[in-house]
């Protein structure tokens, strides 16, 4: 074990220290200036205001994304000169700036956050929050020409980011209705009906990555999925057309407003890899990207019992936004498991010394009764227990031999390891045996 004098060495293994903080380059898109109206109408100023009163916030944070931080300023000092409430700027994120940052918003002992641009729309149960997502332009009538060409023998479900939503209101939806179109509502959204099929306004029939719309009743009707969102990458679209293999997914971009059809991701075979590789595994770090989405906890202890079972170490690790700096400090680590949003995308992913896996991969790894489906579903909330596509695993496995498809030497599962001993790691880390 460490010397308590050394825990400050270690601490700054693990934290960006102040200096590469302020230093740190940002690369953002040039955005159009907005006026002050422009300002009002764009981020829903009035809106918030509302929301302000409604709820009797009195210390609100406003969270950003880096690209739109530029207004932040001026939208702070807007809403503090009408609410006459103290408002606080969150300047940069614990981990995703999609995910709602109830830590930061707690040091400032906030009782409110609005969070401006994209979301993941992560259930949060701390603290009442708005989301404002701003605001992009949709061609109505070029997009309802693009999806009426695609057909009436398959059910159509629109999908969209964020920014696009309010381009669905109540017009938007009798023209979809026309075409027995199905709208995808934002989790957020409460009492609205999803069109022809809709079983009931607050209690859809499927809820799935932030969006919840409801399918026809025949079974032998195809689903088409038509989503809205521009050319830059969207983490969204990839975890739908990834988790619906079955489905066929058509892209429209409002830049170009051009629908295309979208490839089965090659993503999907790589996650049969990375199973393997939880396999060969003796000591996993779970690795916590995520203090806010619902359930978060119980996903670490699914990780650690699957673990135990098959006689795994297993260590909590939790040193903020995860870089390849600060997780090279655990070389006895074999294979990181990412406790986070299902949108969360680590930079420079190939080069960390050990592999980032997803839950799903440790279940199609440690629980015999998960068979692979060619499909793969990020979001861990639905393969934990109360989740969609929960599959409870054996109270006891078997103990066996195979061998590694990776390192073709034998692999003995369902048996502890010889060694119980907790890893020299420079930090005490929380871990099962």
């Amino acid at each position: 074990m460490a010397n308590v004098t050394d825990f400050p060495i270690a601490m700054a293994l693990l934290y960006s220290d102040e200096k590469s903080v302020l230093d740190r380059q940002i690369n953002v898109e040039n955005h159009p200036k907005l006026s002050k109206d422009e300002l009002v109408d764009v981020f829903e100023l009035e809106r918030c205001l509302g929301w302000i009163t409604e709820h009797q916030l009195s210390r609100i944070c406003l969270q950003f994304p880096d690209e739109l931080l530029e207004y932040s300023v001026v939208i702070a000092q807007h809403l503090e000169q009408k609410s006459f409430k103290q408002i606080f700027i969150l300047g940069d994120t614990s981990y995703g700036s999609c995910c709602v940052d109830e830590v930061a918003a707690s040091h400032v002992n906030a009782d409110g956050i609005i969070h401006f641009g994209h979301s993941c729309l992560s259930t949060v149960n701390r603290l009442p929050v708005l989301y404002v997502f701003t605001k992009q332009q949709l061609d109505t009538e070029k997009f309802l020409n693009s999806i009426s060409e695609l057909g009436s023998q398959s059910q159509l479900v629109v999908l969209y980011d964020t920014c696009y939503a309010h381009c669905f209101d109540e017009a938007m939806c009798q023209n979809l209705a026309q075409l027995t179109v199905t709208i995808s509502r934002l989790s957020t959204s409460t009492s609205a009906t999803c069109g022809v099929y809709c079983r009931h306004p607050e209690d859809h029939q499927v809820s799935k990555l932030g969006r919840q719309y409801c399918l026809s009743e025949d079974r032998d009707k195809s689903v088409i999925y038509v989503y809205v969102c521009d050319s830059k990458p969207c983490r969204n679209l990839d975890n739908f057309v990834m988790s619906m293999p079955e489905s066929s997914f058509y892209q429209f971009n409002p830049d170009s407003n051009l629908l295309s059809p979208v490839p089965q991701s090659a993503v999907v075979k790589k996650h049969l890899y990375l199973s393997e590789k939880v396999k060969d595994a003796q000591n996993v770090g779970i690795l916590v990207a995520t203090l806010v989405v619902n359930k978060y906890l119980t996903a670490v202890n699914h990780v650690k019992a699957l673990c135990k079972k098959h006689g795994k170490r297993s260590y909590i690790i939790s040193v903020g936004k995860p870089n390849v700096p600060k997780l090279a400090n655990f070389p006895e680590i074999d294979v990181y498991v990412l406790i986070s949003c299902p949108e969360m995308c680590l930079p420079n992913a190939k080069e960390f010394l050990q592999p980032v896996v997803h839950l799903i991969d440790v279940e199609l790894a440690l629980n015999p009764a998960r068979s692979w489906e060619n499909k793969v579903n990020l979001d861990f909330t639905q393969l934990i227990s109360g989740g969609a596509e929960f599959v409870s695993c054996p109270d006891l496995v078997s103990p066996s031999m195979d061998i590694s498809l990776l390192s073709n030497n034998v692999r003995v599962n369902g048996v502890a390891p010889d060694d119980t001993s907790e890893l020299g790691l420079p930090i005490q880390l929380h871990g099962s045996t």
